[in-house]
């Protein structure tokens, strides 16, 4: 199933910029989703180390 969405003309630009040789328009906006995902997951995980009280498992 596919949908049909409409950007503007900056966002098409950057979304073109973005892409890799071959890879389609859809495959390039799922790989910066997960990208991003990926990116708060590790924020998250130095902010929690940074500031809560943190004991690795390998330590008693």
């Amino acid at each position: 199933m596919t949908k049909i969405i409409s950007i503007s003309v900056e966002a098409y630009d950057l979304l073109e910029k973005a892409r890799l040789p071959g890879e389609e328009f859809n495959d390039t906006i799922c790989r910066l989703i997960k990208l991003r995902e990926q990116t708060e997951f590790f924020k998250r995980q130095s902010q929690i180390v940074e500031d809560e009280d943190f004991f690795p498992l390998d330590q008693s």
